[in-house]
């Protein structure tokens, strides 16, 4: 079995280069994929997203953090995967405030069979200097654990900008590999992505998927002292709503959050995000990850 971590700050793009990974890697059906989910917050949101836009089955585990008080939990589910599944290939996504290092820690418990360990740090070219400033931590110890790094939202910086995020990367590991995207290419993300499978040694063509399991972090204080945003508003959700208005009303929720929390004197959005599920496998998701910006949102309400 083979082990692949995806690393990143909340907000870097890790749940969308999984999805292409997922589909690069369900090529060959004779080869098998198992997912490894982690989230903070009550509701396991990406969860939603994998479910639907991968198709693969999503059960979730709500408790603490990955690298925490689910140690226990991720030896358990690995464990379990490699008995019911026995995948080529596990795929784990830890939260975007875990601690890459302490992930692989976290792993030490592990009795089975693991081929190989390799872990993927995504890095935004957009809020590595914000980051980097506001010392935290997260991002550098992706980095000195790291086997690849892939530089995302390279299409938000200058040149000179984007320079500066490759110098800082390799003020910290100059040896790394570095690969950058920019995702306004024709099929960037996808060359990008075989890039990585094929240096990071996946198996052919890769797999088909089994199972996907989300571990969900409890409710706990706000992290790095970050303002406390509240929002409130009605919103009536009523049949007969088109894809736009639902699509417009989601936005606005996770827009409003960012404009409060900057009124409020956050010095740094790390990802808001939202997902609307409708009857009939339905849903969109919303996601903001920087003040001034326009919510994104994405998915399918099928009539």
């Amino acid at each position: 079995m083979q082990l692949m971590i995806l690393s990143g700050f909340l907000g870097s793009g890790k749940t969308t280069l999984l999805l292409e990974v997922i589909r690069q890697l369900t090529r060959d059906p004779a080869i098998t994929v198992a997912v490894i989910e982690n989230e903070i917050g009550a509701l396991g949101v990406d969860a939603s997203i994998l479910g639907n836009e991968s198709r693969l089955p999503v059960r979730e585990i709500v408790s603490g953090c990955i690298c925490c008080s689910l140690r226990v939990d991720l030896v358990q589910t690995l464990l379990a995967l490699e008995r019911d599944y026995r995948p080529h290939v596990v795929l784990l996504e830890p939260s975007g405030v875990a601690s890459p290092a302490q992930v692989l820690r976290a792993l030490d418990g592990y009795s089975g069979e693991i081929e190989s360990k390799q872990t993927l740090a995504i890095v935004d070219a957009s809020r590595l200097q914000r980051i980097t400033d506001l010392s935290i931590p997260l991002v550098r110890d992706g980095l000195e654990v790291a086997s690849h790094v892939l530089v995302t939202k390279t299409d938000l910086v200058s040149a000179k900008e984007l320079d500066d995020v490759l110098q800082r990367i390799a003020g910290v590991r100059a040896d790394v590999p570095v690969i950058s995207l920019d995702a306004t290419a024709a099929d960037a993300r996808a060359q990008a992505v075989a890039i990585i499978l094929k240096t990071m040694g996946a198996p052919g063509d890769c797999a088909h998927g089994i199972a996907a399991v989300t571990a969900t972090a409890g409710e706990g204080p706000p992290a790095m002292g970050a303002a406390v945003s509240t929002w409130d508003q009605d919103i009536v959700w009523a049949p007969g709503l088109d894809d736009d208005t639902l699509s417009q009303a989601l936005a606005e929720v996770v827009g409003t959050m960012g404009r409060n929390a900057e009124m409020q004197g956050a010095d740094l959005i790390g990802h808001i995000k939202a997902v609307l599920k409708t009857p009939g496998g339905g849903y969109l998701f919303a996601s903001v990850t920087g003040f001034g910006r326009e919510p994104s949102v994405r998915g399918r309400l099928p009539r």
